[in-house]
């Protein structure tokens, strides 16, 4: 799972690639302009940024530039239908990581996101074990105690945030900066919700899944 950001001035092509990155349980903003894409990229968390370059309000490679100059690590694919290889210099020169041309099969995308997002930190582990659980990340499959248990992909997405961050307590205004996108609307009384969804699956009053009186929420394991 990754918070992804796409600034895309075509809706129909912006939409389909966020409903795409969805399926694979990513956390995806989506914006058609230029300045509410620049905005985002300097005050918000994203582990990936794919960005167009002909945008209204502010290009693509503007972004990218004081994107970088405030000290912006996250990777950056720029998807255009510039080709030539003076556009792919400059890109390449301003920041950016990743250069898909259109137009691209959605599949090329995954592949390119799930490169980079592998490229620049240490490894996730593709199978969790922690507190009598066991995530499989990349089949998306859960296990208590060495039996399946069926979760909804917000409730795994949750569920491997918190095993990830093990003993360390998230409010729910975090929660939702992290995991859900901005036009996804998700109160307190949801998360709560899911929650305990959760701890009902997962070893109920014993469940590692813990509410953390007036605070937040964790995942508590010994020896973390």
């Amino acid at each position: 799972m990754a918070r992804i950001l796409i600034v895309e001035d075509d809706r129909t092509a912006g939409n389909l690639a966020k409903e795409w990155l969805q399926t694979q349980c990513h956390v995806v903003d989506l914006v058609f302009d230029g300045n509410d894409g620049a905005e985002l990229a300097l005050h918000q968390d994203y582990d990936l940024m794919i960005l167009d370059w002909e945008l209204p309000g502010r290009s693509g490679l503007e972004i990218v530039k004081t994107f970088r100059a405030r000290s912006g690590t996250a990777p950056i694919i720029f998807v255009t239908g510039r080709s030539s290889i003076e556009d792919k210099t400059a890109s390449f020169e301003a920041g950016i990581d990743d250069y898909l041309t259109k137009p691209f099969e959605l599949k090329e995308l995954s592949l390119r996101v799930k490169a980079l997002l592998r490229r620049p930190r240490e490894l996730q582990p593709v199978i969790l074990q922690k507190g009598g659980i066991t995530l499989h990340v990349d089949s998306h499959k859960s296990f208590y105690q060495e039996v399946e248990v069926p979760l909804k992909p917000r409730e795994f997405v949750l569920l491997e945030f918190l095993m990830l961050n093990a003993n360390l307590v998230f409010s729910p205004e975090a929660l939702r900066n992290k995991l859900w996108s901005i036009d996804e609307d998700i109160g307190d009384t949801g998360i709560r919700v899911l929650i305990s969804r959760l701890r009902n699956k997962f070893g109920g009053r014993n469940s590692p899944v813990k509410n953390v009186y007036g605070v937040g929420y964790t995942f508590q394991v010994e020896n973390s």
